[in-house]
Order: structure tokens, then sequence, then C-alpha cells
């Protein structure tokens, strides 16, 4: 009867146990020797050399990456940002230069800040005229920027390790711009390579100044009617607003409460008649410049509503007649006539004058009139918010 033996083997970290003939385990390679005969007992054990790693189990290359300092809200009259990369190491042939000055060297790679067009990419052989450069430099070992220099680049110092480090004062040139480019700090592989992982697109964008509208409703307020109401409203284009969350609205200097939305405001308590001046101001954003809008407009006067009647239309030479007169100002923020001054004429000649009471009224007794017909008007003298107007004309007879 055939022996089965056993024996252990160890791959990389595993241990495994085989039980077979010694013919088998020999022809595996799993012993080193057969047993002699009738000899008990395990099998040497051989030791299997340990499994190579998985080529998709080793660390990868870190991919080329860009860091910038500051993308949004750049100042479009200039601003300096640092740019930061890391894992633009050499990938011989595809990043060796194929044109002076470093043919046949390491090319390293472009730091550049431009307007490119969507469609941009060497590697995928976009025309150079969908880059429009605007600040260049070039990222390349330090053994090599003299080299650069003296072609009138800008060399950054490419350390080892595949990391660089710079600056880019940048600023906006919409008149260099391409039509549909991208502001932008854009990567490529330098010295005529086309090497895909060096690209890398960082998006720019410039701080700008808003539109902004500032309406007074009613344009043409009148004392004592409804207060006029202010709107404020900031955007980039018709109807694209931004949002405004900050802003004030101050009339004639002093703030005023607003709305939730920061954008609406009415006056406290009415306004007298004349100029005012209301402004709104938005603090800005990371976006957008403040701004600041002032509209002055102009409160008109009331104008009075006279109400007057004689006590008597008829009466002797030697009487004297009576007038009542009621003054009231239109409107609902109830603004009354209160000692205002009143004169009554007989035709184009002033015949008496009274100051109204605190309710606006006054009982005004005439001088005694010669025999005849007479019209009598009473006129309410003009405020500072209010008009001049005339009662409607009454007619008193004076007999002997």
């Amino acid at each position: 009867m055939t022996k089965k033996l056993t024996t252990q083997l160890r791959i990389g970290s595993l241990r495994i146990t085989a039980t077979a003939t010694a013919g088998l385990l020999m022809a595996a390679g799993l012993v080193s020797a057969p047993l002699a005969s009738g000899e008990a007992g395990a099998a040497e054990p051989a030791v299997a050399p340990a499994a190579a790693p998985s080529p998709g189990l080793a660390d990868a290359p870190e991919a080329p990456s860009v860091q910038v300092s500051k993308t949004v809200g750049l100042d479009p009259a200039g601003e300096t940002v640092t740019v930061t990369g890391s894992g633009f190491l050499p990938h011989a042939p595809e990043t060796t230069a194929t044109r002076i000055p470093l043919l046949g060297k390491f090319a390293g790679a472009y730091v550049t800040f431009g307007s490119f067009k969507p469609a941009w990419k060497p590697s995928e052989n976009a025309p150079k005229q969908n880059r429009k450069v605007l600040v260049y430099k070039w990222a390349i070992p330090a053994e090599d920027a003299g080299t650069i220099e003296q072609h009138g680049a800008g060399p950054i110092v490419l350390k080892e390790d595949g990391t660089f480090e710079t600056t880019l004062t940048i600023a906006k040139d919409d008149a260099q711009a391409l039509a549909d480019g991208r502001y932008g700090v854009y990567t490529y592989s330098g010295g005529g390579t086309k090497y895909a992982p060096y690209e890398t697109f960082t998006p720019i964008s410039f701080r700008s100044t808003p539109a902004a509208e500032l309406t007074v409703t009613p344009k043409q307020p009148v004392y004592n009617q409804a207060l006029p109401g202010f709107s404020w409203r900031v955007f980039s284009a018709p109807g694209a607003e931004i949002d405004s969350t900050g802003s004030t609205i101050s009339l004639d200097g002093v703030q005023l409460p607003t709305a939730v939305d920061r954008v609406q405001a009415r006056p406290r308590a009415r306004l007298d008649a004349g100029r005012h001046t209301v402004t709104a101001d938005y603090p800005g954003s990371e976006s957008w410049f403040p701004i600041s809008r002032s509209v002055t407009f102009t409160v008109a006067k009331a104008t009075p509503k006279v109400t007057a009647k004689l006590t008597k239309t008829k009466l002797r030479a030697s009487k004297r007649a009576r007038v009542a007169v009621a003054v009231t100002i239109p409107g609902t923020l109830k603004a009354s006539a209160a000692k205002f001054s009143v004169r009554v004429y007989d035709g184009r000649k002033r015949i008496a004058a009274a100051r109204l009471d605190g309710a606006g009224r006054a009982s005004v007794k005439l001088p005694k009139l010669k025999k005849g017909s007479h019209r009598i008007t009473v006129t309410v003298l003009a405020t500072a918010n209010t008009a001049a107007k005339t009662s409607a004309s009454m007619r008193l007879r004076v007999t002997r």
C-alpha cells in the first residue's frame, strides 16, 4: 500500500498543508528528497518563493495637481497669487523635449495664466490659437533654469520630487482675452511635448462692479399722503440679481429699518415737503465690489381743502356778518391745519384775518359792510408743507 505523506508549504504569508504520495510531492517540488523505505514522519517542507506583488497593488505615482492660493474675487487691476504643484515627475519619452533649448532633456511644465478656449489641450491637438497666454513661467529642474532664463522664460525650480511653488501676478485683460475663453491658471508639458497628465486647469474669477437700481415710489410724493417706498436691487445683468444681504438704505443720512430681504424700506413718519435724499449701499462680497446709489426726490406741498360758510347771507348794514371756516389737509397721515392763518376778502380787498384753532377751525367776525352785494372768500395762507388755497366765493347781501 502506497503511503501518503504530509508536508507544509509557505507562500508569502500563507501556510498550506499538502497530503499526497512521496512521488507526487517530489514531482511538485514540495519535498527535497524521497523518504527512505520504511521511514515514518513528515516530509521536509520546501519553501516556495514569495509571490511577486500585483502591479495593480503597487504604489502608483502621484497624479500631477495644482493649487492656487486664491481663485475667486481677484482684483481685476492685478493681484498676486501663489501656485503650487505636485506630481510633475519625468515620464520619458513623453516628457523629453523635442526642441531647443532643452532638446533631449526633461521638458518640465509651463505654468501660465491666460484665457483659453474649452478645447485647449495640446495632447488633444488643440491649436495654439485656442490658448491666449497672459502670464508665463516654466517649471524645470534647477540645473536647466539658466538655460530657460536665457530664452526669455521665467524659470521655476521643479524639485526632484515633482513639486514646485511660484507666484503669478495676474490681471483681467478683456482686450486680449479670447471671445469664448476662460480665465484660469493652466499647466501643460513644455518643450514641444504633449503629455496629458501635466494638463491642468484652475478657473480664476475676478471681482466685478455690479449694476444697481434705487427707486422711489411714487416718484413725486405729496405731503401727508402715503409714505414713499424705496426699493434697492443689485444685479450683474438685467434679471440676474445678486444677493444684496448687508445692504442699507438711509434717508437724509438716517438709516431706515429694512425688510427681511434687505432691499425695501419706508420712512418712519410722514416727510415734510421739500427735497430729500435716499441712499442705498451694498457692502460687496467676495465676487462683487461695493456699490452705492443716491436718489433725490421732492415731496410736494399738499393743497388744503377750505370750507367757508356765512352764518347769514343777508343782513343790515348796521350788523356784522360771521363766516365759519374749516381747513383740512388731504391724506392718510393725520396732518392737521392747526394754527394756520386765514384771511377773508371782499372781492380783492382783505377785510379780516384769523388763526385757526387746534382742529383747523375758526369763526371770523367780519367788519360792517356797505349796502350792496359782496363776494366773500377765505384764503388759507401757505405753510412749509401746504400751499395757499382759497375757498369758493360766497355772496353776501347788505341792506339798509
